[in-house]
């Protein structure tokens, strides 16, 4: 299954009057979708829900299969890096899905979904950046220790391009 092809004949569907037939679709590709990493495929699918008139369905389907499915996707994109920078990666992705949560709840005039959703985008956003430093932190150890194995302890000894980094 292809996932252009797909996405695109389910924007047809959703055009021609037929969101149901485009949310099942989607639905369909997302496990797909995550096992190659596309996180902004994955919550394409959100506001289909809010325009089908299925408001409450579409904030439980983020919330029980999306969130899941973006977890599968940041280890799968991220798999080179610390457990901290996917972690941070999955956190934004997941604040993400909320800010479209919080879209649909203000179009929807759902107050209280608005204001859990907005909230919880704002605290993922905050524990996304804290992790994401510590993350980082512990990237460049890693990446250093392994440019030690190529080229020795002795930094000076390394391409110049790659020595000026660690310095």
């Amino acid at each position: 299954m292809d996932i252009y092809t797909t996405t695109k004949q389910a924007t047809e569907l959703h055009k021609a009057g037929d969101t149901d037939g485009a949310i099942e679709l989607l639905k369909s590709i997302n496990p797909l979708m995550a096992q190659q990493g596309d996180f902004n495929g994955l919550l394409k699918i959100i506001p289909y829900f809010q325009k089908a008139g299925r408001y409450s369905e579409g904030v439980e389907y983020a919330e029980h299969q999306l969130i899941p499915l973006i977890s599968l996707a940041c280890k799968v994109c991220f798999s080179q890096r610390s457990e901290q920078t996917i972690e941070s990666f999955r956190l934004r992705q997941t604040a993400e899905l909320y800010a479209k949560l919080s879209l649909i709840a203000k179009r929807e005039k759902v107050p209280s979904d608005l204001s859990r959703f907005t909230d919880l985008e704002n605290s993922l956003r905050q524990q996304a950046d804290s992790m994401y430093q510590v993350g980082s932190d512990i990237d460049f150890d890693n990446e250093k220790e392994l440019m030690s194995q190529l080229w020795g302890n002795d930094i000076s000894s390394w391409p110049e391009a790659v020595a000026k980094r660690y310095r």
